[in-house]
């Protein structure tokens, strides 16, 4: 075992990324109840498992007639792999893929006890059963032949792991885009809600005035968000995915159409108010007139911003998240759902 070169070093990595992606795929999918191709990457490959595999190996050469210390040796090797790399791809791509927050004993989501003694068990399963046979069929590769299969495995993996890695940013710039307009929408609305609260509580005929307008642009409000959510619940999911950031699109613009309607509304009848003598003074009205105003040009702006948002990387963020259905993200909890949603990937309780 300590004599391996570094071609059969890489034929284990691989096998292993491919066993690990088997495990998983399975495990996920009779959870989900349906298949799920897991992992970060598009292809058969789960590289925490490849670097999982190679570092207990490297843990358990000492000690590999000692299943006690091969059992600590893999899990506290494993285990620590498992933290460093969910803390970094977590603070990379602003998600955490695996998520250990709900089990006990755990530190910081990114691993906890039941998943160490599942590495512990896996270094022992794999040193004296799993890695007898690999490493048979490996030892018996012609050199030449293994350089060949490595390379171009090394090829094959380098394309499917930059195109992985695209997506988790695609994902990422989407969470943080959906974030900055969904915070942004409800700064303008609580806003709205104050400058009009305070024409409100002055102006009691203003009030009145207002409150038939008010009333149907609420009703207008729940009319169609009643017949957006009956239009997503009657798409295929093949079709939310082509169209989900539309949906998504859509649903932002209708809330902020209510908005502006509502702040039109006001800045409409403002003027009128003004003239009217015992109400609000003139200049404390003007400040609110510039109030509304700011506010619907800062509503403008969100529509023009929700307009950036592109089909593809909506596309890319669903894919990474069919095959991570269990992701989560701290930072853009909101956002994450919201884009889960649309797809009915939503987080199973």
């Amino acid at each position: 075992m300590a004599h391996y070169h570094l071609i059969q070093w890489v034929l284990f990595f691989y096998i292993y990324c491919f066993l690990g992606w088997v495990w998983e795929s399975c495990y996920v999918s009779v959870r989900q109840h349906k298949w799920v191709n897991r992992g970060f990457m598009h292809g058969p490959f789960l590289p925490i498992y490849g670097f999982g595999a190679v570092m207990i190996l490297l843990a358990t050469i000492p000690v590999k007639e000692n299943l006690g210390l091969v059992f600590i040796c893999g899990m506290v090797g494993a285990t620590l792999l498992e933290y460093i790399t969910g803390t970094f791809m977590e603070a990379l791509f602003h998600v955490r893929y695996w998520d250990y927050s709900e089990e006990p004993f755990n530190l910081n989501g990114h691993i906890c006890l039941l998943s160490s003694l599942a590495w512990g068990g896996f270094s022992v399963l794999m040193i004296k059963v799993l890695h007898q046979p690999i490493e048979a069929v490996v030892l018996l590769l012609n050199y030449s032949w293994a350089e060949i299969i490595a390379l171009l495995v090394s090829i094959a993996i380098m394309m499917d792991l930059i195109e992985s890695f695209n997506e988790a940013m695609d994902l990422k710039k989407m969470l943080i885009h959906l974030s900055e307009s969904n915070v942004e929408i409800q700064l303008i609305r609580k806003r709205l809600d104050v400058v009009i609260t305070a024409v409100d509580t002055d102006a009691a005929k203003l009030k009145e005035k207002l409150l038939q307008s008010k009333q149907k642009l609420e009703e207008k409000w729940w009319e169609e968000k009643a017949h957006y959510e009956l239009q997503l619940k009657a798409m295929s999911s093949k079709a939310l995915i082509e169209n989900g950031m539309e949906k998504i699109k859509e649903g932002k613009n209708l809330v902020l159409q209510a908005l502006s309607e509502k702040a039109n509304t006001y800045l409409g009848q403002i003027e009128e108010y003004t003239s009217e003598k015992g109400r609000m003074p003139v200049k404390e009205l003007g400040k609110l007139k510039i109030e509304l105003e700011e506010l619907t040009e800062k509503i403008i702006s969100q529509k023009e911003k929700v307009l950036q948002l592109k089909n593809k990387a909506y596309k890319h963020s669903v894919g990474i998240l069919r095959r991570n259905p269990n992701a989560i993200s701290k930072k853009h909890k909101a956002a994450l759902e919201e884009i889960k949603q649309k797809v009915r990937l939503k987080r199973k309780s």
